[in-house]
């Protein structure tokens, strides 16, 4: 009796909240919704090391608030959500349920075939299971620990699923990624293949081509088939970025240009969880991404969380304060520019602006697309349309992605893309971590390039100035950027290097380019971009300089093999043979960037490392020779040949070490 009194008087669980800030300061304090914004209410007191600190007890629930240092009103920077409820930033305090039963990871490890997970409960363990894959695993209970293991497993990706119940009969799960792989994986490692599944392959291959805004049938097997096949992994490339693939309305809808569209591409979700039927089943997706991570693939899949289709089910099931009401505010239209609108305005009258203001949104569209990436087991996130949404949204949708998928030592991609021009990288910044994305596509080195290569500027320190400013730009932010030549907004390389990317995509879309010329400066736009730090996007169809103007000419259907020119088939093979280049040198992936010449035409590029690696760049019409080489390097790809012999126009050379073991080219 007197050990039952005991335990049910055992005093609950401290599930206090630490709140902390670092600086010099006379006073710190924190004000909001807990304490009715009285600046003397919670107090935070100076460590010995410095630190600012206070903890509040509060009940499960959010809490906007600010710190106080020394009268003036702050963000909390070490608070990774924000509230927008008054329209103005505060951070946001999320306090959970203080009696749930907590797992937490104690060790997740993997090697050459094993894995080994531990996890501890926070109070006693009644009950305990694990699933590894989808199949049963023996758990070991020691006390409050669990601990599995797994053996003899084959390469790739396997995750295991812990569950525990207490005395209670409360449940908790603890989800735990690994890779069997030959090196721990760096986002840097990535070569990204961006695919339109409705352009790409469809169950039997190439694709017939159709009006530019039909579907044309490419499917989720075609791309299995491009992956198993080995095509991805002949280019150099390791992760997959899939166009979006939920659900979309049927038939025909009036673009802003005058045509009619399908839904081919997949940005009007009609559906929060189904896949599109005309890509695929559920069960074929989930064999695309088996069949990636078997294969030692990452898989990204667009997301689009600032707006739906007019026939999905939350415009039908929920009022006015769900959506930004005003279908007269179309982006662009002049009394909505995009300008001072871009948050709040719609892509057009069928597609409403989701309100993320709303908690209710936030918290059911996050859980939506959060729920999606743990049902296919993706491993990151292309986020579409970011300066659509506000911040705060941004924010909360990170959190909750990683507070899901990052419970162990694997990494979730959260790619974000904020479209803009060369002098962008602020608007790029803001969202950026360490609490916001992963990474963004640089759009400012992209126009940059473009300039160089396609315009024909010659100019290699201006290139190169906006490729040092937006390493600058991201620096802190732990990020990794994701270089681009294009994608499916903008016109094709080729077309644009040919100068005829402007005609109309409908009435009088580009030819295929004829000229070696343009291959060449392709490929010379290719070395630069995988040469720049971060994970370089090949758009499919790049590998062989597919033409195309504007969208919808831009997404053209990737031509089968006996279609492409001996010009094309050429730029395949040295496209592919740089990406195996950029796989097995790791300078080339994870060095940093030096500048040794940008003059003129002339770029001479360093990226460090144990084995470092050099470009050499003519970015003109003329011959080069080659001036500051170290003699000691050799040709990458033709060790024999002299590294300072004259480099032809519109050419890159990649230079080594003499011991480099990747010499004659990656296999």
């Amino acid at each position: 009796m007197i050990l039952a009194l005991l335990v049910a008087c055992e005093p609950p669980r401290d599930c206090g909240t630490a709140l902390y800030w670092v600086g010099e300061a006379e006073r710190v304090s924190a004000v909001g919704a807990w304490n009715g914004w009285n600046p003397d209410a919670t107090q935070l007191v100076r460590d010995e090391q410095g630190t600012w600190r206070a903890q509040v007890h509060l009940d499960a629930g959010d809490y906007p608030y600010l710190l106080l240092v020394d009268g003036v009103e702050e963000i909390d920077p070490f608070q990774p959500l924000i509230d927008y409820s008054t329209g103005e930033e505060r951070s946001l305090l999320r306090v959970r349920e203080c009696d749930e039963p907590r797992l937490s990871l104690d060790l997740a490890e993997s090697d050459a075939d094993s894995l080994l997970v531990e996890a501890t409960l926070d109070v006693p363990v009644a009950t305990a299971s694990a699933i590894i894959n989808g199949e049963p695993l023996d758990v070991q209970i020691e006390g409050q620990q669990l601990r599995v293991e797994a053996n003899d497993l084959a390469p790739g990706k396997h995750t295991v699923t812990l569950l525990a119940t207490d005395e209670s009969g409360r449940d908790t799960a603890l989800r735990v990624p690994l890779w069997i792989e030959p090196e721990p994986w760096d986002g840097r490692d990535a070569l990204i293949y961006q695919v339109v599944v409705d352009r790409f392959r469809g169950n039997d291959g190439a694709l017939v081509a159709r009006g530019p805004g039909e579907r044309h049938g490419g499917t989720l097997r075609g791309v299995t088939n491009a992956i198993e096949s080995g095509y991805l992994a002949e280019l150099g490339a390791n992760t997959l970025w899939l166009s979006p693939l939920l659900d979309n309305p049927d038939g025909d809808w009036p673009g802003d240009d005058g045509h009619d569209y399908s839904s081919y591409h997949g940005y009007w979700p009609v559906s929060a969880n189904d896949i599109e039927p005309e890509l695929g089943t559920a069960s074929d997706l989930r064999a695309l991404v088996s069949a990636a991570h078997a294969r030692g693939f990452r898989v990204l899949v667009d997301v689009v969380p600032n707006h739906v289709h007019e026939e999905h089910p939350y415009r039908a099931e929920h009022g006015s304060d769900w959506f930004h009401e005003g279908a007269e505010c179309i982006c662009g239209d002049y009394a909505c520019p995009w300008s001072s609108e871009i948050e709040t305005c719609w892509f057009t009258d069928y597609l409403p602006d989701l309100s993320w203001e709303n908690p209710e949104v936030a918290a059911t569209v996050g859980r939506d697309i959060v729920e999606f990436a743990i049902a296919y087991d993706l491993d990151g996130l292309r986020i579409d349309a970011v300066p659509m949404l506000r911040r705060h949204a941004v924010r909360e949708l990170v959190y909750q992605l990683a507070a899901a998928t990052e419970q162990g030592p694997v990494d979730f991609y959260a790619l974000g893309e904020t479209y803009t021009g060369l002098d962008g990288h602020a608007d790029i910044r803001m969202n950026l971590g360490p609490f916001g994305l992963d990474g963004q596509f640089d759009f400012p080195a992209m126009w940059a390039l473009r300039a160089l290569v396609a315009e024909s500027s010659g100019d290699t320190a201006a290139f190169d100035a906006v490729v040092a400013q937006g390493e600058a730009a991201w620096d802190g932010s732990g990020s990794v950027m994701a270089p681009i030549l294009g994608n499916h907004d903008t016109t094709r390389i080729a077309s644009a290097i040919e100068g005829n990317d402007g005609q109309d995509p409908w009435s009088a879309p580009p030819p295929q380019p004829a000229s070696d010329e343009v291959y060449d400066r392709v490929f010379l736009a290719t070395a630069l971009q995988f040469f720049m730090p971060g994970a370089p996007v090949l758009y499919y169809g790049d590998e062989v300089g597919l033409a195309g103007a504007d969208d919808p000419d831009n997404r053209r259907p990737l031509p089968a093999d006996e279609d492409l020119s001996a010009a094309q088939l050429e730029l395949r093979d040295r496209v592919g043979a740089l990406g195996r280049a950029r796989a097995c040198l790791p300078a080339m992936r994870r060095g940093s960037r030096d500048t040794l010449l940008a003059e003129g035409p002339a770029l001479l590029w360093r990226r460090s490392g144990d084995d470092p690696v050099y470009l050499y760049a003519n970015a003109g019409p003329a011959p080069l020779s080659p001036e500051g080489l170290d003699e000691s390097l050799v040709d990458l790809f033709d060790p024999d040949l002299d590294p300072r012999r004259v480099l032809d126009p519109w050419s890159a050379r990649i230079l080594v070490s003499p011991g480099s073991p990747c010499l004659g080219g990656a296999s």
